[in-house]
This record gives structure tokens, C-alpha cells and sequence, in this order.
């Protein structure tokens, strides 16, 4: 399912964010537990199911001005950090749905 939602994460393993002593100790005892006992019903659903996807190498991106309407603006800053890429996922997401009807891309 693409709908036009993109999921990226970057991970510097050699800047690995420090975890307190409580949330250490909560790791230790997860990873001594066997599969069968850990509990699933306070996680929430996974980011698939709500239409997010996995992104591959990221396109070449370019630094524009663009003028949007407010409310169109306000709207995707207040999804938070990174409103700007799902804006460019919207609208690379109506690209590729306007190839796939055979509209010339140029």
C-alpha cells in the first residue's frame, strides 16, 4: 500500500544516544525473556498498517521556494519534524500515480 506516507530512519552506530538506567534495565529483562512471554497488547500498530512505507536510496533533492496555502502548510508542520519530505512523498506519490495513467512526465 502506497499512499503517499514515507517512514525513513538514520542510525549512527557510533553516536548511539545514552539510555538511562531505568530504560537499560528494562532492555536487559526483555532480552532474557523467551519469545512466547513478552507481551504485544500496548504496542502500537506497525507503521505499515498505516500506510507508511520503507524508501530505498533517497532521490536527489533540490532546494526550491514554494508558495502553498496555509492551511495546506499548517497542516503538514503539524505532523512535526519532517513535514517537508512527506510533502515531497505527496508529491512525488501524484507523479508516479499520473505515469501509471500514462501522462507524460517530463
Amino acid at each position: 500500500m502506497n499512499d503517499g506516507f514515507m517512514l525513513q530512519h538514520t542510525i549512527n552506530l557510533k553516536r548511539r544516544p545514552r539510555l538511562d538506567s531505568m530504560t537499560a534495565v528494562r532492555l536487559y529483562n526483555l532480552r532474557m525473556m523467551a519469545d512466547g512471554d513478552i507481551k504485544y497488547f500496548d504496542i502500537p500498530e506497525l507503521a505499515h498498517e498505516k500506510g507508511w512505507r520503507r524508501v530505498g536510496l533517497p532521490h536527489k533533492k533540490q532546494s526550491i521556494t514554494l508558495r502553498v496555502d496555509a492551511d495546506v502548510l499548517d497542516f503538514f508542520k503539524s505532523t512535526g519534524p519532517g513535514y517537508q519530505g512527506r510533502m515531497n512523498t505527496v508529491l512525488r506519490a501524484f507523479v508516479e500515480a499520473q505515469a501509471e495513467q500514462g501522462v507524460i512526465v517530463r
